[in-house]
């Protein structure tokens, strides 16, 4: 199997965030002390929003051969050089260029880099 160009990902990556039509805000987590001294995590969103392929993916995802099963709520594809991890929340706030209701979710799965975005696994928040 060939080794791809760097032109070739290059045009991948192009053709898939033209497919972004989703937007959120990528949330980062911040420790701070309680009024009773405890340390508990905040979550404060970037300035700028992300364009982003937002999935609902249902409640199930079976993984592997053993079918290991994991509550995955949503797929997310952003571009590669998003800075997100397993700290990260992320909150939808459009989809299919349409202002939505904001919903946010925990970053599940640490994002895998594929050939033209990184893809993430959500799990929604029941606040």
């Amino acid at each position: 199997m060939r080794t791809l160009q760097a032109d070739e990902l290059a045009g991948m990556q192009a053709v898939a965030e033209e497919t972004f039509f989703d937007e959120g805000y990528v949330l980062r987590r911040e420790q701070e002390a309680n009024d009773f001294g405890e340390m508990v995590d905040t979550y404060t969103p970037d300035d700028d929003a992300i364009a982003c392929g937002f999935r609902p993916a249902g409640r199930v995802q079976r993984v592997g051969a053993e079918l290991a099963v994991t509550e995955v709520d949503a797929i997310l594809r952003v571009p590669l050089d998003t800075d997100i991890d397993l700290s990260c929340r992320v909150r939808i706030t459009g989809r299919h260029g349409e202002a939505v209701t904001a919903r946010d979710f925990d970053v599940f799965s640490e994002p895998r880099r594929g050939p033209s975005c990184l893809v993430i696994d959500l799990r929604r928040l029941e606040l």
